[in-house]
């Protein structure tokens, strides 16, 4: 196994980790998307944002889908794309109002948020942005993968 792929592991255990002693408070414990599913999900994250993006977010996806911690959410893939938590929802409410929506999100997918930014994934430059909720020309943090994206978070969610 290469090391981002242990440590992808090694941030998901510690999301597990986190959630299991936020459970008495009602969150959930979210498994993978089921193998079933992962040909029809690479489909919808190229489409989202590109083959990188599918590379990078899809082992995310298989060992975890998604989260919602402590003001701090990931998206994910469910079969009900009208799921708030299925990042097609995400992509589809940000198009349902053609004049808001941002520039900025053309290029990409919007893949969670916290209390403070916008979380996206930049099919142009392949990296995952934290942008200011506000102003989402506003690039506060880029990271080149997903571990580096879960890293920080997990220090937010802490």
């Amino acid at each position: 196994m290469n090391s981002e792929k242990q440590e992808l592991v090694t941030l998901i255990a510690a999301l597990h980790d986190i959630e299991q002693s936020y459970a008495d408070a009602g969150y959930e414990d979210q498994a993978g998307i089921r193998e079933d599913q992962v040909s029809a999900c690479q489909r919808v994250l190229v489409t989202l944002g590109g083959d990188r993006f599918a590379e990078s977010y899809l082992p995310f996806l298989r060992q975890m889908n998604g989260f919602d911690l402590n003001g701090v959410r990931l998206f994910g893939y469910f079969d009900d794309k009208e799921d708030e938590r299925d990042l097609r929802k995400q992509s589809a409410n940000l198009h349902a109002v053609p004049d808001l929506f941002p520039d900025a999100f053309k290029n990409g997918a919007v893949v969670g948020e916290t209390d403070m930014d916008i979380l996206f994934f930049n099919r142009e430059t392949s990296v995952y942005e934290s942008r200011d909720f506000i102003g989402v020309e506003r690039v506060n943090e880029r990271y080149r993968t997903i571990t580096g994206l879960l890293r920080a978070l997990i220090a937010l969610i802490e």
